[in-house]
């Protein structure tokens, strides 16, 4: 007995919706996906990721058995074709379509994506410099940050659960421990202010491996803490204290308030339904626009605490894990490797007046932070010089992430560039020194020949030019006369100024710091009036001597 029109068209159109899905998976889109998250992560990422191949970072995937019988093979494929109420199946044989790799495509076209700000970031070595990333215009970028979760990953043995896991199929709770699998890991994506933008967090704590009590280790990255923080600045920053108090409570009660206590009451699914909660909001007034419309408002003067959480996730995604290589340097040498910190940081923009029309360059910059910190928080044009190779490197992983968490929260910076070189042999530094409203060199460590050669680079600087150092260029009661009149140190005008506790990484004590401003103005003063004294003699206070030609 004939099988009826209807069941006969539906079992084929089951059978082309079958058959049209394995056609799916032989073919390619033309628009390949970009590089994974894992992939971009480096040595940071998990050992056990696939390699990569040179020539375009596609995946090497070992050709199976199936896939060579596939070879021989056609596939059939229904094609149901309707006309006037009818329907007519016909099968069509289709040629065996080898599988390409998704991700292997030239990466000039997929990078080519449209940014949000018109300023860049720049890296230097040898001479050469790349641009990399910016936040407006169009360029080769990064696309991405390196998600939190990546940083457990490549450290798992050094993390275990922090909130209590359920247990299937029953009402009961075990503890955490740190042998967990990744089958009992909570994950959770935070959205971000930028555009498109989330990250993703592993949510477990670090651990001291050492210890048989498995006490938590406090030195290391722990991301939950950072989600709790990023929240925080989120809400701090990105609303206004109307919005704060309407859309997230108070510190007493409210959407922040549940997400910290049910963080150190250990309770996995309410802390996971405050994430979601924070989620639908900032997805809804990022759609209304109205988180972009209040970052306008900033232009380009940042508040201080939303920068140094900033420039902390940065840290803790570049650097953070291998900062033990900085300690490889020679001890009492010009290479002594040590930080300014963010407070001292924001001194120093503060006494100079740093916006974003203005020029700023750190000679012996380090991993960059002062520079990072400066382009953020001010919007002036920044410039790195570093000769040592890992803070070189460091400063270059720096800058690249710094451009994709800016984008990540819809900020602008001022650009940035890092330059690996001797400052006093970097034939491009010249130019840039021409330029500069504001240079600083933490020569805490440099010897005198060094400060000597340093000042030298001080003639050309343009009037008005402030110089930051750690250790004054000039005595504090230099005297213009016949004998110095032409020496770089009176062209110097300097102030002394105290920084306090826990503004430099080498002592929690406080110390000095001096601002010398460039001012030419002393010494034609000095010139005019031995001119109009008819040539007569000065002594060395500048006064006319009482020995007459």
């Amino acid at each position: 007995m004939a099988k009826p029109l209807k069941k006969v068209v539906s079992e084929k159109k089951s059978k082309a919706s079958k058959a049209t899905k394995a056609l799916k998976t032989s073919t390619v889109s033309k628009k390949s996906a970009p590089p994974s998250d894992d992939e971009e992560y480096g040595s940071l990422g998990s050992k056990k990721e696939a390699k990569l191949t040179k020539s375009n970072g596609a995946r090497k995937r070992p050709l199976t058995k199936d896939t060579k019988e596939a070879k021989e093979r056609t596939r059939e494929i229904v094609i149901i074709k309707t006309s006037n109420g009818k329907a007519t199946a016909t099968i069509k044989q289709m040629p065996y379509v080898k599988p390409r790799s998704s991700v292997s495509v030239s990466s000039t076209k997929t990078q080519k994506t449209p940014t949000e700000s018109s300023k860049s970031t720049s890296v230097s070595q040898g001479g050469s410099t790349t641009t990399a990333p910016s936040t407006t215009g169009a360029g080769p970028r990064r696309t991405s940050i390196l998600h939190s979760d990546q940083i457990v990953a490549s450290a798992m043995n050094r993390y275990k659960n922090h909130f209590h896991m359920l247990v299937e199929d029953s009402d009961s709770t075990v503890a955490s421990n740190p042998s967990s699998t990744g089958a009992d890991m909570m994950h959770v994506s935070l959205e971000y202010p930028g555009k498109d933008s989330k990250e993703k967090f592993t949510l477990m704590k670090p651990f001291l491996s050492r210890s048989k009590t498995e006490t938590d280790d406090k030195d290391e990255y722990n991301p939950i803490e950072d989600l709790v923080q990023t929240v925080k600045a989120i809400i701090d920053h990105f609303f206004s204290p109307e919005k704060q108090k309407e859309l997230f409570g108070t510190s007493s009660e409210g959407l922040y308030r549940n997400l910290t206590k049910f963080k150190n009451r250990k309770d996995g699914a309410q802390f996971m339904k405050a994430v979601e909660d924070f989620n639908l909001i900032m997805t809804q007034h990022k759609h209304s626009g109205a988180i972009q419309q209040f970052v306008k408002e900033y232009g380009h003067r940042l508040p201080y605490d939303l920068v140094v959480h900033i420039l902390q996730q940065v840290y803790s995604r570049t650097v953070a894990a291998r900062a033990s290589k900085l300690n490889q340097y020679e001890a009492f040498s010009n290479n002594v490797y040590g930080e300014i910190l963010p407070i001292l940081t924001k001194e120093f923009i503060q006494k100079t007046k740093l916006n974003e029309n203005k020029v700023f360059v750190d000679l012996g910059c380090g991993i960059g932070n002062v520079v990072l910190q400066v382009a953020l928080q001010t919007g002036a044009e920044s410039y790195g010089v570093e000769i040592m190779d890992t803070p070189a490197k460091f400063a270059k992983k720096q800058a690249k992430e710094f451009e994709a968490r800016s984008r990540a929260y819809g900020l602008h910076h001022g650009k940035v560039t890092m330059i690996q070189g001797d400052f006093l042999d970097t034939p491009d530094l010249a130019g840039i020194l021409a330029r500069a409203d504001v240079v600083l060199v933490n020569n805490y460590a440099f010897n005198s020949a060094l400060n000597q050669s340093l000042l030298q680079l001080f003639l050309d600087l343009k009037e008005g030019c402030k110089i930051i150092s750690l250790k004054t260029f000039v005595s504090l009661d230099h005297k213009i006369n016949v004998r110095n009149a032409g020496s770089v140190e009176s062209i110097l005008r300097v102030k002394k100024y105290p920084y306090y506790t826990n503004a430099v990484s080498w002592t929690h004590n406080g110390g000095e710091y001096f601002i010398a401003t460039v001012d030419r103005t002393a010494v034609q003063a000095f010139w005019e009036r031995a001119m109009s004294n008819g040539g007569v003699g000065l002594d060395d206070g500048g006064r006319r001597s009482s020995r007459r030609r």
